[in-house]
């Protein structure tokens, strides 16, 4: 009995090769702000655009409450 549900599961190769392109995929899939700061061409334009995602991340500068 014990054998016979061995045999359904996939191999232990089969199984790390799925863990592994999983990872590859998670580690590959970069977010629009991770683009757009690997755009940078230099140190200097890397600190502005890091200024930027941060200004824009941020919310509304002033919040006001009309009555």
């Amino acid at each position: 009995m014990f054998d016979g549900e061995l045999s359904c599961r996939a191999s232990p190769l089969a199984e790390r090769s799925n863990v592994m392109q999983r990872l590859r995929c998670w580690w590959r899939s970069r977010t629009t702000e991770e683009e757009y700061l690997a755009a940078a061409t230099d140190l200097a334009d890397l600190e502005r655009r890091m200024r930027v995602l941060e200004r824009a991340s941020g919310g509304p500068v002033f919040v006001t409450f009309n009555h």
